[in-house]
């Protein structure tokens, strides 16, 4: 999404990620640059 404007700041969509895998909705694949998420 780079070059994307969101009315959403980066902390509140790293906090929502971090709750989605801690309660086992979405899996973190990867590291860095090259993380993504998968529902699991």
């Amino acid at each position: 999404m780079k070059g994307t404007s969101l009315d959403i700041s980066k902390v509140t969509v790293e906090r929502t990620l971090t709750e989605l895998v801690k309660t086992g909705y979405i899996a973190k694949v990867g590291a860095g640059p090259a993380t993504a998420y998968v529902k699991v």
